[in-house]
């Protein structure tokens, strides 16, 4: 052969290589996408090929030199072992063709064809929900999509989500055909069978949360208002001062916080105040001493309070009685309280309505040194408290009684307790105007804005007895005078004046006792400390038990240490029922504290 043939057959091979390059490259394209659309079975992707491949035949020299019946043969193959030979059925194709396969051409093809299913074509699928057939569907993504849907409008039908605990299984069918459920009917089903699985339906309502921990829903908003309205009827005496408005979140309208108003800021009482003489028939009564005038200049929660609208279950709603007593109901809490100047073990317990040994247990050790503890020393408490902390401001008018000045003139020949009056003299009255600060109904700062004489007190002569009393029940020590207390003010300045004594918290009607035994030598009213209480007992030493509701010895009597003499009352000047205790030692007052045996 000429080297000129043999060049141009070259040239002529050079171009035909190129060719078959670049339909080979077509071929791996065609199979490449024919595997990954949508998921066509072998048989559908054999028959798309063939109807391709026919085309090409018709058109281009290259499939010129295909043989069909092996083009067939091998299809046939691939539908039979389709995972380990769609590979090399296809490149079998191109060698059969002629065309030249490259190794990175045989590696695409392999792994492609990896990802294809090995299962006959899906005739449909059966949706199971909760064991049961529901419907029937093209594919397990038209189920899941469906199933999506239906949950979705539940919800929206419900308002909230309902934590579905249902099962749902796809169970693909091969061979025979199946109608298709219509998709609205199926939706139906689902959404229905979905509700009917619902073990605790929940009910809309308002959810209160009071700092960090407590919780309470009610059912409307009224509701809510009318809890905290009367969670401030516990607290104020005037019923009307107040109202409570809820206001939405503006960045989330579920949300909402709750605002206390004022309605009256101002006292509208005619301020013509009181005289003697309007007063000289309420002197010695209850009424004595008491608030006549009294308005709400402020009031605020202490908490923080959330309020939320959400599905809750039906049983944890609760009605507006139950959820008032709720948050005002005082519960054993644990506090932490810091040691003061002038406190003992005994003083921080009765300053927390606690005992002595309730203190030393929840505090290791404090009792072997409880003469030893150091201010600013923390210690454990535990306090009385309710969930909802209320606090108020209110203006108040009061009267007070000024004692009448007494003039004693000593009478050796009876005993200390008989007086005689020689020349009766008349009690004044004194106008306060005040602010007093509260917390949950509970006083603890008072600041006095005006005092206005209304009389004067005159003097009285009294014929004193000086003649010592036999003490035949004295012990020489004092007990407090009452079993379940809490101390409300010690002794020292308070409020601007010296609180002669302490004063003691407790319902009105509880039994007083007498601190030691002696003998009575005053039972009776007595001005501002309303009906009031004095024991002898010996020594120089007397005990005054003041504010009393009842008086239940007379003088001249003698009584046992720890005896009833008396029971807890408002009288006098006295903003809540309390007994006031003082210790004389030798006409001069004393504190209490320093005395009395825990």
């Amino acid at each position: 052969m000429d080297k000129s043939r043999t060049g141009s057959l070259k040239k002529k091979n050079k171009k035909n290589i190129k060719n078959q390059k670049i339909k080979a490259s077509d071929i791996k394209l065609f199979i490449l996408k024919k595997l990954k659309s949508k998921k066509l079975s072998f048989k559908r992707m054999s028959k798309k090929y063939t109807h391709i491949s026919k085309k090409w035949y018709q058109k281009t020299i290259f499939w010129n030199r295909i043989d069909w019946k092996n083009v067939q043969a091998t299809i046939g193959i691939i539908l039979k072992e389709p995972k380990r030979i769609i590979a090399i059925g296809f490149v079998s194709i191109m060698l059969i063709s002629g065309v030249g396969v490259t190794q990175s051409l045989v590696m695409s093809i392999g792994t492609d064809a990896s990802m294809a299913s090995d299962h006959e074509e899906v005739s449909y699928v059966e949706v199971v929900l909760n064991n049961q057939v529901v419907g029937y569907v093209p594919s397990v993504s038209v189920g899941q999509t469906m199933v999506e849907v239906a949950s979705k409008n539940l919800i929206a039908r419900m308002g909230y989500d309902p934590e579905l605990t249902h099962t749902i299984k796809y169970n693909p069918q091969y061979g025979e055909k199946m109608i298709f459920t219509d998709e609205k009917e199926l939706l139906q089903i689902l959404e229905n069978t979905m509700y009917a699985s619902i073990e605790n339906h929940k009910v809309k309502g308002f959810v209160m949360k009071i700092g960090d921990d407590f919780t309470v829903a009610l059912d409307s908003e009224e509701a809510l208002k009318a809890v905290l309205e009367g969670a401030q009827k516990v607290y104020l005496e005037d019923e009307s001062t107040v109202s409570v408005e809820l206001k939405r979140d503006p960045h989330n309208t579920l949300v909402m916080k709750p605002e206390i108003k004022v309605l009256q800021k101002e006292l509208t009482v005619d301020r013509n105040f009181l005289t003697s003489a309007t007063l000289s028939a309420t002197a010695e009564s209850e009424e004595s001493g008491k608030v006549f005038q009294s308005v709400v200049k402020e009031i605020s929660l202490e908490q923080q309070i959330v309020v939320i609208e959400a599905f809750v279950n039906a049983d944890e709603i609760v009605d507006v009685e139950t959820a008032t007593t709720m948050i005002t109901k005082e519960n054993e809490k644990v506090k932490t309280y810091t040691v003061q100047s002038g406190d003992s073990p005994s003083v921080i317990a009765m300053s927390n309505g606690m005992t002595t040994r309730e203190l030393y247990d929840l505090n290791a050790g404090l009792e072997e040194r409880a003469s030893k503890i150091q201010i600013g020393e923390e210690l454990i408490v535990m306090v009385p408290e309710p969930e909802l902390f209320v606090s108020s401001v209110e203006e108040v008018v009061y009267t007070e009684i000024i004692d009448k000045y007494k003039i004693y003139v000593d009478n050796p020949n009876a005993y200390i307790g008989t007086d005689e009056v020689l020349e009766p003299g008349v009690e004044g009255v004194l106008e306060v105007h005040a602010l007093i600060k509260k917390l949950n109904g509970k006083e603890f700062d008072r600041v006095i804005l005006e005092e206005t004489v209304i009389s004067e007190p005159t003097t009285e002569k009294v014929l004193r007895g000086s003649k010592a009393l036999p003490i035949t029940n004295a012990t020489g020590t004092f007990q407090v005078p009452m079993i379940k207390y809490k101390l409300t003010s010690k002794f020292g300045p308070r409020w601007g004046r010296m609180h002669t004594g302490i004063d003691l918290s407790a319902p009105r009607g509880t039994e007083i006792k007498a601190a030691d035994g002696g003998r009575v030598i005053a039972a009776g009213w007595d001005g501002g400390y309303g009906y009031r209480v004095v024991i002898d007992h010996g020594n120089g030493m007397t005990s005054l038990y003041a504010h009393a509701s009842a008086i239940y010895v007379k003088v001249g009597q003698d009584v046992g240490k720890y005896e009833r003499i008396a029971a807890v009352g408002n009288t006098g000047n006295s903003t809540g029922p309390h007994l006031h205790f003082e210790i004389h030692v030798n006409g001069v007052r004393k504190d209490p504290m320093k005395y009395l045996k825990f």
